[in-house]
């Protein structure tokens, strides 16, 4: 059988060898289309991935830094409390002397 022929062992007419070749071409034109369409869209994933990668470092940064605030803030409100509770201590100790 010829590359022509249907598969009934016909021979293609002129006008469906036609309709053939422009639906071959419309499959072109979309697998084209969607090819760029896809490569469009891996472009712009890949621009999102790269700002989110940024702004997850600029958060661990920040987030380290609060961390370390909060800690330093954590030993001065210690400090302050056990200054106040040995003043406390202190005038407790002198009232008791009176």
């Amino acid at each position: 059988m010829s590359s022509k022929q249907s598969s009934t062992g016909h021979t293609a007419s002129s006008s469906d060898q036609t309709a053939l070749a422009i639906k071959s071409e419309k499959n072109n034109i979309w697998a084209r289309e969607r090819r760029r369409r896809e490569a469009a869209h891996i472009r712009e994933l890949k621009t999102k991935i790269s700002k989110l990668s940024s702004q997850e470092t600029a958060l661990q940064s920040d987030n380290e830094r609060l961390e370390a605030e909060l800690a330093s803030i954590e030993a001065m409100n210690d400090h302050l409390r056990a200054s106040d509770s040995q003043e406390s201590s202190a005038k407790e100790g002198s009232t008791d002397q009176v």
